[in-house]
């Protein structure tokens, strides 16, 4: 079903606040969207998740280029809905895991509040907004937006919005991630994205996470080491401090989700072999042990969400033993997850890999 009311709204931000404690504490950022619509502006950005893994996962490119950045220039200061914009290059609407906006793998985990300067992600949200502020950039901001009572207005569900896993996966769905962007005066953008560390890597058509995908804590080999957190389940889009209790967040409930190691799938026990070094650094090699079969449709998913298709004159009538090569698969030097997936989306088979072989 996904999130409701999700759009964009372009607005000057003024005053930026953050709670580090609590069991669903938030950062706030106040804007100003010049149409005076409503009362109050306001944004609410998780700082801490309530999965037994509370923290989030960040990526800030300082200098962000892409196509989207051409969209922006077209908005109206204001909410803008994205129920009907297009998606890819030439729209609006944000998909972590499908629009090329960051490279996975470039993420950092995050806890909400590490004791010292500049080192968790409320430092980080605090230092970004400041800057923006001083220098009375434009912000966009993704999410759902929500109206009290004619006067107060804002947005939230400001992080990615698929990949969970639990009672509330309702919420998934495609092209409907959370963000936001500043254009500062001298006409550069900078890009803030964020995740959950359990929220899924691999999702399907409707935003569900895809069975043997890691989760972004897996995929950056960033485990939770903090005793204290409880292993809950609870991931958090819900509201909780009392002056925010006007709205509410979805509480979406995460499944612990076991780390597959490469098992063999019965269906199709296929073999792997990843051929590392200077001379073949991003070479996969599949084949099939078992049987004869077409693998017409079937693709290669590399770690960064992106397909590796099988040439349809080595794909018809695959024999025991016959190998399919894939010369540019980009494998992590620290480790990742690779799937093969059938002509239906379907994953057949998975490899972690901890180094080059």
């Amino acid at each position: 079903m996904g999130i409701p009311a999700y759009g964009v709204w372009a607005a000057t931000p003024t005053v930026f606040t953050a709670q580090r404690t609590g069991r669903s504490p938030h950062g706030k950022l106040t804007f100003d969207d010049g149409t005076n619509k409503y009362q109050s502006t306001e944004a609410d950005i998780n700082v801490k998740s309530t999965t037994g893994d509370t923290r989030l996962v960040y990526w800030n490119n300082a200098s962000f280029t892409h196509p989207i950045t051409s969209q922006l220039a077209n908005l109206q200061p204001g909410y803008t809905s994205l129920a009907n914009a297009a998606t890819g290059s030439n729209g609006t609407r944000l998909d972590l895991l499908r629009d090329n906006l960051e490279t996975l793998t470039d993420g950092t985990v995050l806890a909400t509040s590490v004791p010292g300067a500049n080192n968790d992600i409320v430092d980080d949200l605090t230092a970004i907004f400041n800057r923006a502020i001083q220098d009375k950039a434009t912000v966009y901001l993704w999410g759902s937006q929500y109206v009290d009572s004619g006067s107060q207005a804002g947005i939230h569900d400001i992080h990615m919005n698929q990949g969970d896993s639990g009672n509330f996966t309702s919420a998934n769905g495609t092209w409907q991630d959370g963000s936001f962007i500043l254009k500062f005066s001298d006409g550069h953008y900078e890009a803030v994205f964020l995740a959950f560390a359990e929220q899924y890597t691999q999702t399907d058509n409707n935003g569900q996470p895809i069975s043997g995908a890691p989760t972004f804590a897996q995929l950056l080999n960033s485990p939770d080491t903090s005793s204290s957190n409880p292993k809950q389940g609870n991931q958090d889009h819900q509201q909780s401090s009392a002056h925010h209790s006007h709205h509410k967040h979805h509480n979406k409930r995460h499944a612990k989700h076991a780390q597959r190691h490469g098992e063999q799938y019965e269906e199709s026990p296929m073999k792997w072999a990843s051929h590392g070094g200077s001379r073949r650094p991003n070479h996969v090699v599949v084949h099939d042990a078992v049987q004869k079969r077409d693998m017409t449709g079937w693709s290669l998913v590399d770690q960064q969400g992106k397909e590796h298709k099988i040439k349809a004159e080595e794909a018809h009538g695959i024999k025991n033993g016959d190998e399919v090569e894939f010369p540019d698969v980009p494998l992590n030097q620290a480790g990742g997850t690779i799937y093969l997936k059938d002509a239906h989306g379907k994953t057949v088979n998975d490899m972690i890999y901890s180094k080059f072989l």
